[in-house]
């Protein structure tokens, strides 16, 4: 077998690597949440999504789609949402959910500089928690269509 010779890492390399960050496996075992990131040329900028698969690596899904950022997933105790931080619509990362089994991304924080953390559970599995949000003003979504101030 030949192998071909060593060559430089040309800049056109970076644009094809792909790297997978923040592996999550779901409470139940059976599923696996990751990051992948990769470098949008035209944008010149990064691009990430969340992926779901199978723990014995079979059905592999993406999650998200889009040109956006989305990073971070964390499983809901039960295994049935995934929370996630997006730039999806605004530049400053957003705290999200989205049930694993398909449907829409309910946005759960309007932060002004950003949720900035990844999500977490709170204590006893209920709720997300969003620990060292940015400071700043923020709003925050109560369920009606207007955002409250708090």
């Amino acid at each position: 077998m030949t192998h071909p010779s060593p060559r430089a890492i040309m800049v056109d390399d970076l644009y094809a690597l792909k790297n997978i960050v923040d592996v999550q496996l779901s409470p139940c075992g059976t599923r696996i949440a990751f990051t992948v990131v990769a470098i949008d040329r035209e944008a010149d900028d990064y691009r990430s999504t969340i992926w779901v698969i199978a723990a014995d690596g079979s059905g592999l899904e993406s999650f998200t789609r889009g040109a956006g950022k989305d990073a971070a997933p964390r499983w809901s105790p039960d295994g049935r949402w995934l929370a996630f931080l997006s730039e999806r619509f605004s530049r400053s990362p957003q705290l999200f959910v989205m049930p694993v089994r398909g449907g829409e991304a309910r946005q759960l924080t309007t932060l002004e500089r950003g949720a900035g953390v990844r999500p977490t559970r709170r204590p006893g599995g209920a709720g997300s928690g969003v620990p060292g949000s940015s400071p700043g003003p923020t709003t925050r979504t109560t369920g009606s269509a207007t955002p409250s101030t708090r």
